[in-house]
């Protein structure tokens, strides 16, 4: 039984992806076919405040929804990370590539926008 769910909502301007759970290499397909449905130029706000754990699998879905997002004049804000999540994201050294804002969970803000 997968440890995650997902909930896709258009709020404003932006269309919030609001995941909780564990992402991991079982839980990513999930948030890959999340990404896939979402419009050109999309303004994209993933809410990790209710993330509990994050491996690689993780890691490598925000560097690809970065990726999908920049490459169609989108734009990604992360909000809420915390924990975990947050020194995965440290430890990588991808924590630049990331526009943060506060959320849920214990805000962060630094980064680029991508």
């Amino acid at each position: 039984m997968l440890n995650l769910t997902v909930v896709m909502e258009q709020d404003r301007d932006e269309t919030v992806i609001a995941v909780q759970g564990e992402i991991d290499v079982d839980t990513r397909p999930t948030l890959s076919r999340t990404a896939a449905s979402l419009p050109g130029g999309a303004a994209v706000r993933l809410d990790l405040s209710r993330v509990t754990f994050m491996d690689a699998a993780g890691l490598h879905f925000m560097l690809d929804l970065r990726r999908l997002l920049a490459g169609s004049d989108g734009r990604l804000v992360v909000a809420g990370v915390h924990d975990q999540p947050a020194r995965l994201l440290d430890v990588a050294g991808v924590s630049g590539l990331f526009r943060f804002s506060p959320g849920a969970g214990e805000a962060r803000t630094a980064g680029l926008a991508c």
